[in-house]
């Protein structure tokens, strides 16, 4: 083996290397897009980061991980945020009753919506629709 040969092979392995990082992030990118569909189509269930994990054949700390990197934020974030954006918009486009409200977006309990909403808005569930209402 030449030196020419080995550099050869040496560039050629290093190409292979870099074949396999791109690839390795495509299939995290997708994980995460998969991962991002489902909590749509569920966040109005009492989903957790485990059942999302289970759905898309996943460790729950890859995903984690995964979530950190290619939006900013955890998982467990992604799906609060989910909840909290489809409460404002029932709660403005809709008259379905607070309780009901708190179901669709996934909590069974009324009042753990009412601090979950809460804590997020600044301001009540019932408040922050009044307020808008008379806005």
């Amino acid at each position: 083996l030449t030196h020419m040969q080995a550099l050869g092979f040496f560039f050629k392995l290093m190409s292979l290397h870099e074949s396999l990082i791109d690839f390795q992030s495509c299939v995290s990118a997708q994980y995460v897009e998969k991962a991002k569909l489902y909590i749509e189509n569920n966040f109005n269930k009492n989903i957790t980061v485990s059942d999302v994990a289970k759905e898309i054949y996943v460790n729950e700390r890859y995903l984690y991980n995964l979530f950190i990197k290619y939006e900013g934020i955890s998982i467990k974030e992604y799906i609060n945020l989910q909840r909290f954006s489809m409460a404002c918009e029932l709660l403005t486009g809709t008259y379905l009753s607070i309780s009901e409200i708190a179901q669709s977006v996934g909590y069974s309990d009324v009042l753990a919506f009412s601090k979950f909403f809460s804590k997020r808005a600044g301001i009540s569930p019932s408040k922050y629709r009044s307020a808008l209402i008379d806005g």
